[in-house]
């Protein structure tokens, strides 16, 4: 019985701040974007922006609503921490960037030449928005309020299958891709536990995927766009290697990585006692 008390109380905080969260966000972009756009002439290229900035804002004053209103808790997770969040950016970086340079070294990838920036810049802007969408979803609601009721080890389990299955809808996924996005979603909620902070943990995944961009590789199936990217690269070579159409995410050699940097991750936040059981009742706030 104490499971399912655990159970329906996850549920239920999962669910409410789903809701508010999801009501913030459309009521920006079905009602206020659509107010502005009415009363201004914009380009094309305005309405973006605003867009995006507007559902990243909306995105965050749900998020507070919920915290400080339903769990009435204060938002220490969003506490600015500049060095903290730079590290994460460079780890990133040096993760995936590892397994390009493998594959190029060894002539699965090739760069072909240098497009620039200006087409770049839209995608850029939309890799960050999503960055910063998914951590908040699935690390700072998912996996936070399954840590909070179950425990880390459960929370840690449960959020990356969900991150993993999700991602199976993309283009370009093969076997390979449920173990590679599912050891993704371990690693990022693993230095969310050992970080506390969900800033570190966008920094990491954003400049992990602006690494695979950058590259003009695929990220995430996102085949179409490889012609916005500011290197234009071919791949060749077994899929299991190269990681085919889904991106190097998906390479035999980044699963690898991964496996032993969340083994590595995992054996720091548990010595920093980072690690925490679930609440006894479900109840706690």
């Amino acid at each position: 019985m104490d499971f399912l008390r655990k159970v329906a109380h996850l549920a239920r905080d999962i669910g409410i701040s789903l809701l508010v969260v999801g009501t913030s966000v459309a009521l920006y972009r079905l009602g206020v974007l659509g107010l502005i756009e009415r009363s201004l002439e914009l380009s094309e290229a305005e309405v973006s922006i605003l867009r995006r900035l507007g559902v990243t804002a909306s995105l965050f004053l749900g998020y507070w609503i919920v915290s400080r209103y339903y769990e009435r808790r204060p938002l220490t997770e969003l506490a600015f921490r500049p060095i903290a969040t730079l590290a994460g950016a460079a780890l990133g970086i040096v993760l995936i960037g590892i397994t390009i340079l493998v594959l190029l070294a060894s002539g699965n990838y090739q760069i072909d030449s240098y497009r620039g920036l200006t087409e770049a810049l839209p995608i850029l802007g939309a890799i960050v928005s999503i960055g910063i969408f998914e951590e908040v979803l699935f690390r700072g609601i998912l996996f936070r309020l399954f840590e909070k009721h179950m425990g880390t080890v459960t929370a840690l389990v449960a959020q990356a299958i969900v991150f993993g299955v999700l991602h199976l809808f993309n283009d370009g996924t093969s076997w390979m891709t449920m173990i590679s996005v599912t050891l993704l979603g371990a690693f990022w909620a693993t230095i969310y536990v050992w970080s506390r902070n969900l800033w570190v943990v966008v920094a990491n995944h954003v400049a992990w995927n602006v690494t695979i961009f950058g590259v003009g590789l695929p990220l995430s199936g996102q085949e179409e766009w490889r012609l916005s990217a500011p290197l234009t690269s071919n791949y060749t070579g077994p899929t299991w290697l190269t990681g085919g159409s889904f991106g190097p995410e998906d390479s035999i050699i980044n699963v690898a990585l991964m496996a032993c940097a969340l083994s590595v991750l995992v054996h720091l936040a548990r010595r920093r006692g980072r690690f925490l059981p679930g609440s006894p009742s479900g109840t706690q706030k």
